[in-house]
């Protein structure tokens, strides 16, 4: 049953951050591909010719970046920063289409979602493929496929709507809020990546301790584990870019005298050189 197979796929909560990130990026660049012809025609008076200059600026950049430059910054960077990168850029180039007053402007704001968007299609695509075992990947990566193709009907339906009953720069406005959606699901300790790994482990019965700064959001997640999974994690608060509070943490957790056999690390300080 094709159904129940794709509702088995979205339930699994080791790639669900994943598909709902892909949902909400897809159903913003879908409507940004069937609308901008007539959003740049009504605000700039584009015809055919720009608008078929400006598609195939979007396609060059996309073999670029996912013929060439993909390999290369997946190995230095990883699919996870490349996803949050991409949408990032996405999220601030739909704000620049929306916002623009000069057709020049386009251009720019343009190229800055197509690089967003080659980088961010493959590397969910990556994310979600590592996140389950190999003779499972066939039948999740066909599930977020075909969630992918729900936004491509619904992703237009819904910036012609904001086209015609807001404004023409609402679909570009409020999908920037929708790719930040997306950025934000595929982020977080208490939510995203670590949450659904926090979900899937203490599934499986093992003595679980959330590591969070914000004490609220630790005890609501705590308590939304337990309700989902009947183990109730423990919390200890640190901020994790402190090396104090790190120190701080390691030695209470060593005080408990428990012994530690997974160390899931959703969090991560990058320091450059002075």
């Amino acid at each position: 049953n094709p159904v129940s197979r794709l509702i088995a796929v979205a339930a699994d909560v080791r790639v669900q951050p994943f598909i709902v990130g892909s949902v909400l990026f897809n159903l913003a660049f879908a409507g940004l591909q069937s609308n901008f012809p007539v959003y740049s025609d009504v605000r700039f008076g584009f015809g055919p010719q720009q608008n078929a200059l400006i598609f195939a600026f979007i396609g060059l950049i996309a073999v670029i970046v996912q013929g060439f430059l993909i390999r290369k910054l997946v190995a230095r960077f990883g699919e996870a920063r490349l996803a949050i990168a991409g949408l990032t850029l996405m999220a601030i180039g739909f704000i620049a289409i929306g916002l623009a007053t000069a057709s020049w402007m386009l251009f720019p704001a343009i190229g800055i979602v197509a690089l967003g968007s080659g980088m961010v299609t493959p590397s969910l695509t990556s994310l979600v493929s590592q996140s389950v075992l190999a003779t499972e990947q066939g039948t999740t990566l066909g599930g977020v496929q075909a969630f992918t193709s729900l936004t491509m009907v619904f992703g237009p339906l819904l910036a012609g709507m904001l086209f015609d009953l807001i404004a023409p720069s609402a679909p570009y406005l409020i999908g920037s809020a929708l790719l930040v959606g997306a950025l934000r699901v595929v982020l977080g300790a208490t939510s995203g990546i670590g949450k659904a790994a926090a979900l899937e482990i203490a599934r499986r019965g093992a003595r679980l301790i959330l590591v969070a700064r914000d004490p609220g959001r630790a005890a609501s997640v705590g308590a939304e584990i337990a309700e989902r999974t009947g183990n109730r994690p423990e919390v200890m608060l640190a901020d994790l870019a402190s090396q104090r509070e790190i120190r701080a943490l390691a030695e209470a957790f060593l005080a408990s005298g428990h012994p530690l056999h997974i160390l899931v690390n959703n969090a991560g300080l990058l320091m450059t050189r002075r």
